[in-house]
């Protein structure tokens, strides 16, 4: 990402984010993550939008897209690698800036 132009601070946060869905994925399913499917993609999304609600932590929308967008990204990076195939994430996942 830093090759692509993207700033430190950019490629911190969507570290932070793909760690934070790594350590949700094992809390929730106790199984080592080989990788991305879409249904986990959409039930994490659930969770930060009602869970995190919940603890007093109402993201908003753009900050739940940055989280699936830094997603997209490691969906790619996982293609790149042989690691996985398909894409898993497309725009349907995000949220309409209007409803959130």
């Amino acid at each position: 990402m830093l090759n692509e132009g993207k700033s430190q601070s950019t490629v911190y946060n969507y570290s932070l984010s793909i760690e934070e869905y790594l350590r949700w994925y094992d809390e929730t399913y106790s199984i080592e993550f080989r990788k991305l499917f879409r249904s986990n993609i959409i039930e994490c999304r659930s969770y930060i939008l009602n869970v995190k609600k919940h603890e007093g932590k109402n993201l908003s929308g753009k900050t739940v897209n940055s989280k699936l967008s830094s997603l997209r990204r490691f969906n790619d990076f996982l293609i790149r690698r042989n690691i996985q195939k398909e894409i898993v994430i497309d725009h349907k996942v995000f949220l309409d800036e209007n409803l959130a």
